[in-house]
């Protein structure tokens, strides 16, 4: 992993996660994207995104899951409230599936370039 390369996606999705903070408090200011425990076509989209993040946190060595969403207070909390659902709870993959199943696709695409 190219350490500047990756320290400058970082900034770019710095500013992504700025703007999804600020657009998920359009409904309400904390929880699911509609508030009142409405799940959203959003929520049901973005979770998966938001559970591989995993991956990145382990092999780019950088602290997603913990340091960044303090800086994104409607980010965390929204994906707190995800992880709250019945149907999140019954197929959450593990940590450990997530990093182990994308293990050989990180090698062929560091084999690759």
């Amino acid at each position: 992993c190219d350490k500047e390369k990756a320290d400058a996606s970082v900034a770019d999705w710095k500013k992504k996660w700025k703007l999804l903070n600020t657009r998920l408090g359009q409904f309400c200011d904390k929880g699911l994207y509609l508030g009142e425990n409405k799940v959203s076509l959003f929520d049901i989209v973005a979770y998966p995104f938001f559970e591989r993040l995993i991956t990145i946190q382990h092999y780019a060595k950088y602290e997603i899951l913990d340091k960044w969403m303090d800086e994104f207070p409607r980010v965390k909390s929204w994906y707190n409230a995800m992880l709250e659902l019945d149907g999140v709870k019954a197929t959450k993959q593990t940590d450990e599936f997530l990093i182990t199943a994308y293990k050989s696709y990180r090698e062929r695409g560091e084999a690759a370039y």
